[in-house]
């Protein structure tokens, strides 16, 4: 066979079918609904509706995601080692997202006249519950996304369409807490109960699509191999240099974010519309839903015209520009034109949507550099450790939004409205400190070590020492 021949075979056997992408993307939908519809409504309806301290709520959000960040690493050594006829992965992301469904439902059932003690040990355990279910579909998921192809580039074009499809999907989720303060509904507890019920349906549908679509490409090879040890779980961690270089860059990324994500709603409320919550839902709508168009053209530019390159390069360049067009958000925000604010939202978010294509298909390069030195895949592990970092900066952003707003002087049960000084450091606080967490993470890809070369001579080695997949 002719090495052109051969290349072309490789080429045409790397390629996932359109069908599975679809399937496999439309699985986002339940992570992602999932995740934001806690993080968007959970402070307006414990904070602002229910009067809970928003240092407890950010409290108690930090402590739920810390415990699903250390659940990753079990639930994903508990995919890798199970056995059946449908798979190592399919059985969990049904049964996840059922579960987050139900959970989802519980943490709104509070009762509108509770006490702040009651209002705050009632959201604590609901959302432990919440997250346990979530971390079995998630891991789960992204374990599978790494099992779809062992081609470079064609895992670029997945996870690019993947992220190109996220925007249609994701386009009610801006609205959500708009939807909350419907008319309809006799108070925004009441709304967020039937936002809920519109969230879990969609969980479940999707949840359903990825497993009847999606085909786990290395199951076969992972019926020969050993079970993982929790020993062997923790090496994963502690040895596989280039994990530890990206779920860092990851981490970091995402703590800027969901510092930045509740602090947006109290900047647009008090600093653009001078304490109008309703006001600053929409323009939150507006700006999602362009945020969400910027993502998707991104993530179409890149599976068009980037999905070639060296995938290290495209999450660099992507970084850097996120934290300038991030720094530009402090000329844009201002109250005298609220809606000028606008402006840099999409131009973010497809440069973060071309970092995250990245980050995906990198972390299934990781998986194969962890074979190369194991001799077994541990997409499970490796995601689930990959999860737990990203889900460490997601905690520690919820954590810090709290404090900062503690910190800075915010009390939502004061009468007066905010200080001149306190509306400008928020305002200081949103655009700098993201800013400065992406530069880092710009930094840190400069050191992750499996280049495009370095890839397809893992590969080849792979291939000779156990044939193809």
């Amino acid at each position: 066979m002719s090495k052109a021949h051969e290349q072309e075979l490789t080429a045409v056997n790397d390629e996932v079918p359109l069908r599975q992408k679809f399937a496999y993307s439309t699985g986002l939908a339940a992570d992602f609904y999932a995740i934001q519809s806690v993080n968007l409504m959970a402070m307006i309806v414990y904070n602002v509706v229910l009067g809970v301290s928003p240092l407890v709520i950010g409290t108690i959000m930090a402590t739920a995601r810390f415990w699903d960040a250390f659940a990753d690493t079990f639930i994903g050594r508990v995919t890798d080692n199970y056995r059946s006829k449908y798979g190592r992965r399919k059985p969990f992301i049904l049964i996840g997202s059922i579960a987050t469904a139900i959970t989802l439902q519980l943490i709104w059932l509070v009762p509108e006249q509770a006490s702040d003690l009651f209002s705050a040990i009632y959201f604590t355990v609901t959302l432990f519950l919440f997250y346990t279910a979530y971390t079995i579909f998630t891991v789960s998921y992204e374990s599978l996304g790494s099992e779809l192809t062992p081609g470079y580039e064609a895992r670029n074009r997945l996870f690019a369409f993947r992220e190109t499809l996220k925007g249609p999907i994701g386009l009610g989720i801006p609205w959500l807490t708009a939807m909350m303060y419907w008319d309809i509904f006799d108070s925004p507890l009441e709304g967020a109960r039937y936002t809920a019920l519109v969230v879990g349906v969609l969980i479940v549908a999707a949840g359903f699509i990825t497993v009847i679509g999606c085909r786990e490409r290395y199951r076969s090879l992972a019926k020969e191999q050993s079970k993982v040890t929790f020993k062997q779980s923790l090496s994963v961690i502690t040895k596989n240099k280039p994990l530890l270089f990206l779920a860092t860059a990851a981490s970091l990324n995402l703590f800027g974010i969901f510092l930045n994500g509740s602090l947006g709603f109290y900047v647009s409320t008090y600093y653009l519309f001078g304490g109008d919550a309703e006001s600053a839902t929409i323009l939150g709508g507006y700006g999602g839903t362009l945020a969400i168009a910027g993502a998707t053209l991104g993530a179409a530019f890149t599976m068009r015209f980037l999905s070639d390159i060296d995938k290290t390069t495209l999450a660099r360049y992507s970084l850097l520009c996120c934290a300038i067009f991030n720094a530009i958000q402090w000329f844009t925000i201002t109250p005298q034109n609220p809606y000028l604010s606008l402006i840099s939202l999409p131009l973010a978010s497809a440069a973060n949507a071309a970092f995250w294509v990245a980050v995906a298909s990198l972390k299934a390069d990781v998986c194969d550099w962890e074979e190369h030195r194991s001799g077994e895949r541990r997409e499970g592990v490796v995601s689930g450790a990959m999860s737990w970092m990203c889900k460490l900066g997601i905690s520690l952003g919820l954590l810090f939004t709290g404090s900062l707003l503690s910190i800075i002087g915010f009390d939502s049960t004061s009468k007066n409205p905010p200080s001149a000084e306190l509306l400008a450091n928020m305002k200081l606080n949103y655009v700098l400190v993201p800013t400065i967490f992406y530069s880092i993470c710009f930094w840190i890809m400069g050191f992750y070590p499996l280049s495009k070369q370095r890839c397809s001579e893992i590969r080849e080695s792979l291939e000779l020492r156990r044939g193809w997949v």
